[in-house]
C-alpha cells in the first residue's frame, strides 16, 4: 500500500461453508428445521414439493469473493422436484456446519457500534502509562518523541535503507514488550490495567451483549501504532487467524484515532464500506472483527495510536467449536454477573469439561537413575498444577 492511498482490499469474506451449509444461530437452525420438518412432512402426505424454500441468512454469506479464492460450493435450492433425502441432507449438512463451526452471534451484534466509555471510572490509559513506563508529562500519543521513541524511529529508517522492512511490527516494539512484562515489572499498574478491564466486562459489557455470562480475552491486546513505521498487519478477518465465527469485538483508543493513525474497517460483513474508525479517548468501537475486513495503513499523522482490545464470546453462543482453537480457562477467561470465575476453579473445570476446553496431559518426567526422592516430588507437582495455560496475546500477523 502507498503511504498517501488508502487501500481498499476487495470485500468479500472467505465461505465458512460446509456441504454448501453456512453455520446457523441456535434460534435460526431451530426455524430451518421446522420448515424442513413441514416439507418432509407435506412430502410424506403427497403434497407438492415447496418451491424456493432456503436457508437462512448467515453472517459469512456474500456475493462478492477475493480473486485468488476459489468459487464456494452452491447452496441447494429446495424447487419443484426435489426429493426427501435432498432435504434431510441439506438439514443435516446445516447442523454439521454450526456444531463444527460455532454458532454466530445475533444479527444487531454483527452491526458496528460506537459506545462511550468513562475513562476516569475505568482508568485504561492512566494504567498505561504507569506500565510503560513514560517519562513524566508524557502524553501516549506523544511517545514516538520520546528519547526510546527517537530511537526506534531511527533505528527503522537505516533498516529500511539496507533492507526490506515493510513496518515495523509488535516484536520490535518496546512498548508492546513493556505490556507483555507488566505482570513482572509494574506489577501494581498492570493490576489497576486488569481490575479497570474486569470492572468494565462485568458492569457494561454484559448488558451490551445482553447475557448473563461471557468468555472474555483473558487479557486484552495491547496496540501501539507510531508514525512512519508502516502498517502493521494485513487485510485480514479474524476468521482467518483461526478465531471463533461466535467472538464479537471491543476496540478502546486511549489516544485520538484519525485517518492513518486508526483501524479501518467495514461496517459489516461484505459491505465494502471501509473507512478508519475516528475516536477520542473516551468512545470506543463494537464490532463483528472475526467477519469483517479490517486493517491498518502506514501511520502518517503526527500522533501515535495506542489502543486496547479484546474478544468476547457470549453464554449464549458457547460450543465445543467456540474454544476449540482458543480455550478456556486459557485464552478466554468467564466473566459472570458475579464476577470473574476462578480459573482454576471446580466451576471453570466444569465448564472446559462441558465444552472439551481441558488442557492437553502434562507430560510426567521419567526419574533418571540415582536422582534424588526430591526430583519425583517436584514433577508430580507440576503435572497437578498444570490446569492452566498462560493465554498468549496476538503478536502475529493480525497486529492492527
Amino acid at each position: 500500500f502507498g503511504s498517501s492511498v488508502s487501500p481498499s482490499p476487495p470485500p468479500s469474506p472467505h465461505s465458512l461453508s460446509l456441504l454448501g451449509s453456512p453455520p446457523l444461530s441456535p434460534h435460526a437452525f431451530q426455524v430451518f428445521e421446522v420448515e424442513m420438518t413441514a416439507v418432509l412432512e407435506r412430502e410424506e402426505a403427497g403434497d407438492e414439493a415447496v418451491t424456493g424454500l432456503q436457508q437462512p441468512e448467515s453472517p459469512s454469506s456474500s456475493s462478492t469473493r477475493m480473486p485468488h479464492q476459489p468459487d464456494s460450493q452452491p447452496t441447494p435450492s429446495y424447487s419443484s422436484g426435489n426429493k426427501r433425502g435432498q432435504v434431510a441432507a441439506a438439514l443435516r449438512a446445516a447442523k454439521a456446519a454450526s456444531v463444527m463451526q460455532g454458532f454466530p452471534p445475533p444479527k444487531d451484534l454483527q452491526v458496528e457500534l460506537q459506545m462511550d466509555i468513562d475513562l476516569e471510572k475505568y482508568p485504561f490509559g492512566d494504567a498505561l502509562e504507569r506500565i510503560l513506563e513514560l517519562p513524566t508529562g508524557t502524553s501516549l500519543a506523544k511517545i514516538h518523541e520520546t528519547a526510546t521513541g527517537k530511537d526506534v524511529l531511527s533505528n527503522f529508517q537505516r533498516r529500511s535503507e539496507t533492507t526490506p522492512v515493510d513496518c515495523l511490527g509488535p516484536r520490535g516494539n518496546p512498548w508492546n514488550a513493556k505490556f507483555l512484562a507488566g505482570p513482572n515489572k509494574t506489577p501494581e499498574a498492570m493490576a489497576q490495567f486488569m481490575q479497570a478491564y474486569h470492572d468494565y466486562v462485568r458492569n457494561v459489557v454484559l448488558d451490551n451483549l445482553g447475557t448473563d455470562r461471557v468468555a472474555i480475552q483473558a487479557r486484552p491486546t495491547f496496540r501501539c501504532h507510531i508514525p512512519h513505521c508502516g502498517a502493521p498487519g494485513r487485510p485480514h478477518r479474524d476468521s482467518d487467524y483461526h478465531h471463533s465465527v461466535s467472538e464479537v469485538n471491543y476496540w478502546i483508543p486511549v489516544t485520538k484515532v484519525f485517518g492513518t493513525n486508526s483501524l479501518w474497517s467495514e461496517s459489516t460483513p461484505g459491505a465494502a464500506d471501509f473507512r478508519p474508525f475516528e475516536l477520542v479517548p473516551g468512545q470506543l468501537m463494537r464490532f463483528y472483527g472475526n467477519q469483517v475486513w479490517h486493517y491498518t495503513v502506514p501511520n502518517e499523522t503526527d500522533t501515535t495510536r495506542v489502543s486496547i482490545d479484546f474478544r468476547v464470546i457470549r453464554g449464549e453462543e458457547w460450543s465445543p467449536a467456540a474454544f476449540a482453537n482458543f480455550r478456556l480457562g486459557a485464552y478466554f477467561s468467564v466473566m459472570t454477573r458475579e464476577g470473574l470465575i476462578p480459573n482454576k476453579s471446580a466451576e471453570m473445570r466444569a465448564l472446559q469439561e462441558q465444552y472439551h476446553s481441558l488442557p492437553p496431559p502434562k507430560k510426567q518426567k521419567v526419574k533418571k537413575k540415582g536422582a534424588p526422592d526430591d526430583e519425583d516430588a517436584s514433577a508430580a507437582a507440576a503435572a497437578a498444577g498444570g490446569d492452566e495455560v498462560e493465554a498468549k496475546d496476538d503478536l502475529g500477523l493480525e497486529q492492527q
